[in-house]
C-alpha cells in the first residue's frame, strides 16, 4: 500500500510568506504583474528597505481588493534587485491560486523563489500547567545548548522567541497571537532551491512533503517535549522519533545491529561502538545543512569537541580532563574509518561511506577545538526497535 505523503492540510500548516527575487524588474514587466494580479484581488505597494522605518507607498489600490503585493528594494546593501513579496493572508491566497493553476508563470520567468514561510497555530488552553513564558525560556536554553542562536524578546505585552539569524537559510519565531501560540519558520536560499521548479511544474505533493518534513524536523530537534505546548509536534513526529526526543536523556537508538555489526559499523570495538551511538544521538541534536554528493544526502555539522566530551565522558575511567580531551579527539579522528552502509538485491549492490569527511581544528579566536563532519543522512533515519550487539 502506498504511504500517504505529508502535506500542508494534513499537518494543519499555513503558508505565511512567499517571495520571488528578480535581479532586474523593468517597468514593463512590473506593469504586467500589476495588471494581472489586480484582477485577482491584489493591491500594490513599493517598499524601500534602505530606511530603518520602511513604509509602503501605494502604487495601485482598490478598497475591494483584499490582498497585497509588495515590490521591495534595498533588502541588503549587496543586492540591488527587487523582491516580489506576498505576506500573511496574501501568501496563502497566492498559493491557493497556484494550486488552482491560475498563475501566469511567464510573468515570473526572470524571478526565482527566494523565501517560503510556514506556520502552525497551537490553540492555548486554560490548564496548560506551565506558562508560555516558562516554555519559551526553557526552549531558549535548550536551543542555545545546541550552539544555535536564540533570543527571547518582549514587545507590546508579547514575548517572541527568535531562533537563528534571518541571514541564514533557516530561522524561526515562536510567539502568541489571538489565543494561540504561533510556530513560524522561514526557509530561504539553498533549502528551497528545488522548490521553484516544483511550484511552477505543479508538483505540489512533492513540494509540500519536502517542506513539511523540513518544518517538523527543525522544530522536532530544537524544542523540549515536557511541555503541553509541543503536543502537536509530538503527534506529527513518527512514534520512534517521538520516543527519541522524549527520552533522549536516557536512551540510545540504533538499527538492528546484532549479527550484522561488521557490515553496519565496520570493526569498532565495544567501547567505541557505544561512543559511536552517543555521537549519533549528540549529532542529531545539532543544527545542520544538507549537501548532496553523487545523489546521496549528507548532513554537515560543526561542534566543539568539549561539547561532545560532556555527553560521552563516562566512557573514560579518568578524572584527567586533558586525557579525556585527547581520547575524544582520537575517537573523532578514527571515526571516519571503516564505517559503511551496504544495500543489495539480486541485481544491485551499493556501499556508502557514512562519514566521507571530518575535520578537527583549533579556533584561533576562542582557542577551543572544533569538529566539522559530513554524516550520511540515513544514519539518523533508522526507526526500528533496537538491540545492542553481543560483543564476545
Amino acid at each position: 500500500m502506498k504511504e500517504n505523503k505529508l502535506n500542508f492540510e494534513s499537518e494543519s500548516l499555513t503558508v505565511d510568506y512567499i517571495t520571488f527575487n528578480f535581479e532586474r524588474l523593468n517597468e514593463s514587466r512590473k506593469a504586467d504583474l500589476i495588471n494581472y494580479f489586480y484582477k485577482l484581488g491584489f493591491n500594490f505597494y513599493d517598499t524601500d528597505r534602505k530606511y530603518r522605518n520602511a513604509f509602503d507607498e501605494p502604487i495601485k489600490y482598490n478598497s475591494k481588493n483584499l490582498y497585497q503585493i509588495r515590490f521591495i528594494k534595498n533588502i541588503t546593501s549587496h543586492w540591488k534587485g527587487i523582491a516580489v513579496a506576498f505576506s500573511d493572508d496574501s501568501a496563502s491566497y497566492f498559493y491557493k491560486l497556484v494550486k488552482n493553476y491560475q498563475i501566469q508563470w511567464d510573468l515570473f520567468d526572470l524571478g526565482i523563489l527566494s523565501r517560503f514561510d510556514l506556520n502552525y497555530l497551537r490553540p492555548l488552553q486554560l490548564d496548560e500547567g506551565y506558562s508560555v513564558t516558562q516554555f519559551l525560556r526553557t526552549s531558549q536554553e535548550e536551543i542555545r545548548k545546541k550552539r544555535i542562536n536564540a533570543k527571547l524578546e518582549s514587545s507590546l505585552n508579547q514575548e517572541i522567541l527568535k531562533i537563528a539569524s534571518r541571514r541564514s537559510s533557516r530561522c524561526a519565531r515562536i510567539y502568541t497571537t489571538d489565543n494561540s501560540l504561533k510556530f513560524e519558520i522561514e526557509l530561504r536560499n539553498n533549502l528551497i532551491k528545488d522548490c521553484n521548479y516544483l511550484l511552477v511544474a505543479g508538483s505540489f505533493e512533492e513540494l509540500e512533503s519536502k517542506l513539511v518534513e523540513e518544518y517538523i524536523s527543525y522544530f522536532g530537534k530544537l524544542l523540549p517535549f515536557q511541555y503541553s505546548y509541543t503536543d502537536w509536534l509530538a503527534e506529527k513526529l513518527r512514534p520512534s522519533r517521538v520516543n527519541l526526543k522524549r527520552y533522549s536523556q536516557t536512551t540510545l537508538c540504533s538499527d538492528y545491529l546484532d549479527i550484522e555489526l561488521q557490515t553496519r559499523v565496520g570493526s569498532l570495538e565495544p567501547k567505541k561502538f557505544l561512543t559511536f551511538l552517543e555521537f549519533l544521538k549528540f549529532s542529531s541534536s545539532l543544527d545542520y545543512k544538507t549537501e548532496i554528493f553523487d545523489g546521496d544526502p549528507y548532513q554537515v555539522v560543526i561542534f566543539r569537541v568539549k561539547d561532545f566530551l560532556d555527553v560521552s565522558h563516562s566512557h573514560y575511567n579518568s578524572q584527567d580532563e586533558y586525557y579525556k580531551m585527547q581520547k575524544t579527539r582520537d575517537f573523532l579522528r578514527d571515526l571516519q574509518q571503516n564505517l559503511f552502509i551496504s544495500c543489495f538485491t539480486d541485481s544491485y549492490f551499493k556501499s556508502i561511506v557514512t562519514i566521507p569527511k571530518l575535520e578537527l581544528y583549533k579556533c584561533k579566536k576562542s582557542k577551543c577545538w572544533l569538529t566539522r563532519v559530513l554524516l550520511f543522512e540515513e544514519l539518523f533515519d533508522y526507526q526500528y526497535p533496537f538491540i545492542y550487539p553481543r560483543f564476545v
